[in-house]
């Protein structure tokens, strides 16, 4: 015996619905779910970073809890022995916290190197001469008095900053300081 349909459900509907059980089981290529991930997601997450990084924890593991599920998406480990920190590895993804750090830095380099027009007389200091014994650049440190303001761009990143090698503050130009940030510990 043939089972009737309702009215309402077209042989369209049944082609579609078997469309999509078809598109689940045929996965899309790794390559692809990574580079979705990299373009669709993390360029989103990382669009204000320079600015904008969570000083809670609770911020942090909530962006860092984003890229496990994206690394499970790509590697398809959805299993619960999946080890997302080997799958991490495996796809070379930096922890987001350290991708906020290094765009921070890097937007820096390009204030202190005149490459960003930014007025920063008023904001940033240079150190005596007398205390710059890592590099040249080193800026005093901006007292803040707030939670808030203590972690704001400027006062955290000049913390940052000051503690670099005189070989990443003189590179060359930008992709040279990101390689230097990079094979840093």
């Amino acid at each position: 015996m043939v089972e009737a349909r309702p009215a309402y459900h077209s042989q369209d509907q049944s082609q579609q619905h078997a469309g999509s059980s078809t598109a689940q089981s045929s996965p899309l290529p790794k390559k692809l779910r990574e580079l979705a991930y990299i373009s669709l997601v993390r360029s989103r997450l990382e669009y204000c970073a320079a600015v904008w990084d969570p000083h809670k924890i609770t911020g942090q593991l909530a962006l860092e809890s984003v890229q496990s599920r994206a690394a499970r998406f790509t590697k398809r480990g959805y299993s619960y022995q999946s080890s997302v920190s080997q799958m991490l590895l495996d796809l070379q993804w930096q922890p987001l916290k350290e991708r906020r750090r290094e765009i921070r830095l890097t937007l820096l380099f390009r204030i202190v190197h005149g490459k960003i027009a930014t007025p920063v007389d008023d904001i940033l200091t240079r150190a005596d001469a007398r205390t710059c014994s890592q590099h040249d650049y080193k800026f005093l440190h901006i007292s803040a008095n707030t939670q808030q303001y203590k972690n704001s761009f400027f006062v955290a990143t000049v913390l940052q900053w000051n503690t670099l090698p005189q070989s990443a503050v003189n590179a060359d130009s930008v992709s040279a300081f990101k390689t230097q940030l990079r094979s840093m510990p």
